[in-house]
């Protein structure tokens, strides 16, 4: 899951962040399988090869746009027995315990405040006009997680500032409606965002990856 943002003050429209956070979204995994190679057994420390293919988007985000453009993006890898969650930046990332959601406490909180930073995140692919400044960088956070434990991810209009609910009001909509039943699951909390969309119109994307 991507989320791309450009400054429109600086490029017209909307296209150039979504057009970082799909191809992110498109190149990221295969530039991290391609990093692992044959080595399923991943003996390569994880935070190694997060890290170099973190560093390899980001240079390719800058050959897209040098600037004024970005994403941020939390990615999976899934293999036989495990999966390996991959972070950058302000997504939201949660893993089911048996009873409520928690954040990974190697997952961690990223998010500025607008009101005294320019950007809503110290993580992202991109922006080469923030390069200098040591607040900022694309380096990620890695969780390997068994396959059997679901894991949930929202873009930040969903669980964040101003967004449609709390984690509180996620947990208690969760007693209710089992994360192991993906497909009920996302279109009974679409059915609470277009009950909401008064608070906030950003787009919001949905991600519950379960057994």
């Amino acid at each position: 899951i991507t989320d791309g943002w450009n400054n429109s003050e600086d490029i017209l429209g909307n296209d150039p962040g979504r057009v970082v956070a799909k191809r992110v979204a498109e190149q990221f995994p295969k530039l991290f399988v391609r990093s692992i190679g044959d080595d399923l057994s991943i003996s390569k420390p994880i935070e190694d090869v997060a890290r170099k293919t973190a560093d390899a988007m980001d240079k390719n985000v800058l050959s897209w746009y040098p600037a004024h453009a970005s994403c941020v993006g939390t990615f999976i890898i899934g293999l036989q027995d495990r999966n390996i969650i991959i972070a950058v930046g302000t997504i939201s990332t949660y893993l089911w315990n048996g009873r409520a959601w928690e954040k990974p406490k190697g997952i961690g909180d990223y998010v500025l405040d607008r009101q005294i930073y320019t950007l809503g995140s110290a993580r992202f692919f991109g922006l080469g006009e923030f390069k200098g400044n040591s607040l900022y960088s694309p380096e990620p956070d890695t969780v390997v997680v068994s396959n059997t434990t679901p894991i949930f991810v929202a873009t930040d209009g969903l669980i964040m500032d101003n967004s449609i609910m709390t984690i509180e009001e996620l947990n208690e909509y969760s007693k209710k409606a089992s994360p192991y039943q993906r497909k009920d699951f996302i279109e009974g909390l679409g059915r609470i965002i277009q009950n909401r969309r008064s608070i906030q119109r950003d787009d919001i994307a949905i991600f519950i990856k379960s057994p």
